[in-house]
């Protein structure tokens, strides 16, 4: 698949606090954080079904394994973040406790009730856009 390059500059902003990435799904979030985005010092896969089972099983392995490669500051992307809302805990207190930054992707999907099903703390834009926290 051929990379449509993109006009997003928010390497300043990433320096200094973690943000949402929103869009739909084949908009180009993922190969924007690959091609564009320097210095990520972990990142999260979570369409990589063994990583879901055993985060959903255990939700402290998800700061044990940032622990494990010696991570308590710098980047960490996780991806399709809404597969595993409860992960927004761990990273909260990741948040607090180290100098993590985060970028969270999520996608955003047209059928509302089922997009409610799996998680109501996500809002439902249209396109992709920032934002800090």
């Amino acid at each position: 698949m051929r990379y449509i390059k993109r006009v997003l500059d928010i390497s300043h902003d990433l320096e200094r606090k973690s943000q949402f990435l929103f869009g739909p799904r084949q908009t180009g979030k993922t190969s924007w954080i690959r091609e564009e985005l320097d210095g990520v010092s972990y990142r999260f896969n979570l369409l990589d079904k063994k990583l879901v089972k055993a985060l959903q099983d255990d939700p402290a392995l998800f700061a044990g394994m940032l622990r494990r490669e010696g991570i308590d500051s710098g980047l960490v992307v996780v991806d399709e973040i809404q597969k595993l809302p409860f992960l927004l805990d761990e990273v909260h207190n990741l948040i607090e406790s180290t100098d993590i930054r985060f970028l969270l992707c999520v996608f955003a999907i047209g059928n509302q009730q089922k997009y409610q099903k799996n998680s109501a703390l996500f809002p439902k834009p249209q396109f992709i856009f920032f934002s800090t926290i």
